[in-house]
């Protein structure tokens, strides 16, 4: 076989993976995008992994450029290695005017020139491209101005529409994804395909992605609607951590030593997904991620070969301990704990002392304290300057400690709230008869603990306490307020004030 029979059977398989690859991520992207629309933006994951999948079409457009360029320097190598060859038959072996030095020169000024270019400038805006795109794509999940319009436009509905037809969908790109990133993950390993390592990675992240929203419409239709957008945030958040790499990567690509015979990795392959997508295991890649980027082989070094022998077991322990921990309760005096086991409480209350419960996150314990006097001061919002603000807590023999008294000629806080208070002894034309009143009003207020049910039940609503009894009792001041005279909260007034309120 002659140079130029093994030009026309060069192995463009590596150029074709890639190709499949980007027809894989954008069909994705717009069956993703398309089911986001179709649920009426009532899934903020579809749109997070819609835009997952975009970008890791990039991540193949980036792999085929390279693999196409090096497949053009492979052809010119042998059509070179041809006309050397041609050269040589014709003048019997003699030499002439163009010495081998000088063939590899003219070799060197061709297309591997035109791949050292592309390297330095074509990918590198491409690939910074890709993570600007990330970066705006999982900001614009949040809520904030930069919001992405459907998320943002898209009416509040108790949770995903069409869940169960979504999650077929969702699935089959999961496994699709997997597979593909599988091939060529499993291609990477040869060094003439090697630039569909980084591909291979990001489709695996959008495959496990996929998979994630699999698992929370699941909880969706089950009757637990928090986790798609939990899903949703932790995408956006994935996004974003992307463009911090892949930028970190670039920075770190000029400092980074160059080894003779290293093969060249690109900075936006991701070493985050390269950690979890490898079947070498977390610590091989982690291993692999240290040798290239200080140059020489970290991994063999006594010390990193102690900490992989014993980094899982000394894990395993911490997790054995923390279980271990958690099987532990410890009431302190004056409180009392409501143990949940799987999500029930259990009918009686854990007293002050140590309690031994199944691990977390079997039992859990919620502790209440039952004894001690809680306070709130209504009438301002000044927290800063008020010892006593909203949610303060109190011991009962601090309650009727002797205070200064403070003068109406001095501001008591900066801000206070002013109610509207009747005047009966005003006339209409005299003055009006309302006047602004500044009113400072404490409230304490104790878990009810007569019955271990009381204490429970006090668990079961108690989201918001402190918010809830500061409305009602900002509420039974106001509507007494627009009742009452201005004689009956000053002076003497006051104290029978504080009885009705009570």
């Amino acid at each position: 076989m002659n140079d130029s029979s093994k030009i026309r059977g060069i192995d463009r398989r590596g150029e074709w993976v890639s190709l499949l690859g980007l027809a894989i991520s954008l069909v994705a992207a717009a069956i993703l995008g398309s089911l986001a629309i179709w649920s009426r933006g009532s899934s903020t994951a579809l749109w997070a992994a819609a835009f997952q999948m975009f970008g890791t079409a990039g991540i193949w457009l980036l792999c085929y450029v390279q693999l196409h360029q090096q497949t053009l320097l492979t052809e010119e190598h042998l059509e070179v290695a041809e006309l050397r060859r041609q050269r040589d038959e014709k003048l019997g072996g003699t030499q002439t005017i163009f010495e081998e030095d000088d063939l590899d020169q003219m070799d060197t000024l061709a297309m591997g020139r035109r791949m050292r270019s592309i390297e330095r400038f074509l990918l590198p805006v491409l690939a910074l491209g890709v993570a600007l795109f990330y970066a705006l794509a999982g900001l614009s999940i949040f809520p904030w101005l930069g919001q992405f319009p459907p998320i943002k436009d898209a009416p509040a509905f108790p949770g995903v529409i069409h869940a169960e037809v979504i999650l077929f969908f969702t699935g089959g790109m999961a496994f699709v994804a997997f597979m593909a990133s599988r091939y060529a993950l499993g291609m990477s390993r040869l060094k003439q395909w090697s630039a569909l390592r980084a591909g291979g990675n990001f489709l695996f992240g959008a495959s496990a992605t996929c998979l994630a929203i699999s698992l929370a419409l699941l909880c969706e239709i089950s009757g637990l609607p928090h986790v798609e957008s939990w899903i949703g945030s932790g995408i956006a958040i994935l996004l974003i951590l992307f463009a911090v790499e892949t930028i970190a990567n670039f920075i770190l690509d000029f400092y980074r030593p160059r080894v003779a015979g290293e093969p060249y990795r690109p900075f936006y392959d991701s070493r985050l997904l390269g950690m979890f997508s490898e079947p070498g295991g977390i610590l091989r890649s982690l291993a692999n991620a240290i040798d290239y980027q200080f140059g020489f082989k970290v991994s063999e070094t006594w010390f990193y070969k102690l900490l992989g022998r014993v980094v899982f077991p000394l894990l395993l322990v911490q997790i054995v301990i923390f279980l271990l921990l958690s099987c532990l309760v410890v009431v302190p005096p004056g409180h009392q704990a409501v143990i949940e086991h799987f999500g029930q409480p259990l009918p009686h209350t854990a007293k002050p002392g140590i309690h031994a419960t199944w691990p977390w996150p079997i039992d859990r314990a919620t502790i209440i304290p039952v004894e001690r006097i809680q306070r709130m001061v209504l009438g301002h919002g000044d927290e800063e300057h008020d010892e006593d603000g909203p949610g303060a807590e109190h011991d009962e023999s601090m309650l009727m400690s002797d205070r200064p008294p403070v003068l109406w000629t001095k501001r008591h806080v900066e801000k206070e709230y002013q109610m509207l208070v009747a005047d009966r002894l005003a006339s209409v034309d005299a003055k009006v008869p309302v006047n602004l009143l500044s009113v400072s009003m404490p409230v304490q207020w104790r878990v009810k603990h007569d019955t271990d049910a009381d204490v429970i039940r006090f668990h079961a609503q108690a989201f918001d306490t402190a918010e809830i009894i500061e409305s009602l009792a900002y509420r039974e001041l106001t509507h007494y307020a627009a009742n009452a005279d201005i004689t009956d909260l000053l002076g003497a007034g006051g104290i029978k004030t504080a009885d009705i309120l009570q």
